[in-house]
């Protein structure tokens, strides 16, 4: 499990330097980028404290069946907003790339 912490860690990391190129190229309003990073980074806090919490719960000889199903919850729900983003840039990537090619 700890390897997952340090994981999720590094995954915060990079989702924050996607989020600083994106505000860079002005793909997005100045405001998003935060507003998204702030949300993933404190998905991926959510993520790491539970995944701590079964550990000790399974090191103190304490069932982990509920937190484990909360962890599951978790990690769907970030998934589904990092797949959200991910559509949200897509579109403004290909609004920005046609608006590139009117200006031509």
């Amino acid at each position: 499990m700890a390897n997952s912490i340090s994981s999720s860690a590094m995954d915060a990391e990079i989702l924050r330097s996607a989020f600083d190129k994106e505000a860079r190229d002005k793909k997005l309003p100045d405001s998003q980028p935060r507003d998204f990073a702030a949300a993933l980074v404190e998905g991926e806090a959510i993520i790491a404290r539970q995944r701590a919490l079964i550990e000790r719960l399974a090191r103190d000889g304490h069932p982990t069946e509920e937190a484990e199903e909360f962890l599951r919850k978790f990690m769907k729900t970030q998934a589904e907003n990092v797949a959200h983003l991910e559509l949200i840039s897509a579109q403004v990537q290909s609004k920005s790339l046609g608006a590139e090619g009117d200006q031509h």
